[in-house]
């Protein structure tokens, strides 16, 4: 009977809402459950291998600016899922299959870009 009331749910919902609907879950199911194991796992500290979330957590109220970029971050990736659900809406799920395949080769295309490009010191103010 749940998945059904989930179905009927999402249905009735609004494309957008169901968006920050699902960012939510996501986000409550990472600081209630995924961070806490992550937080509590045994091994040797300081080597890379634990998350401090309390640190992060105190980190991130302490900087205005990092503020900043994770809400650009939260707002863009809320308008990339939501202009997803669009196109699957409209063209199909294959048309935006394809869309995320180019996705990725346009990242790694601009990833050999800047590798291989030489930056002068005069260029690179342009990207900050």
């Amino acid at each position: 009977m749940a998945p059904l009331c989930q179905v009927h749910l999402c249905t009735s919902l609004s494309k957008l809402t169901r968006c920050l609907l699902f960012a939510v879950c996501r986000a409550a199911f990472m600081v209630l459950l995924l961070l806490p194991i992550a937080y509590f796992l045994p091994g040797q500290e300081g080597a890379g291998l634990h998350e401090n979330t309390l640190e992060t957590l105190h980190m991130i109220g302490s900087s205005h600016q990092l503020q900043i970029v994770l809400a650009t971050d939260m707002i863009a990736l809320l308008a990339y899922n939501f202009c997803g659900m669009m196109v699957t809406g409209h063209l199909g799920a294959v048309f935006r299959t394809v869309l995320e395949t180019m996705r990725t080769l346009f990242v790694w295309l601009l990833g050999l870009l800047l590798f291989y490009t030489p930056l002068v010191s005069t260029q690179v103010h342009v990207f900050f």
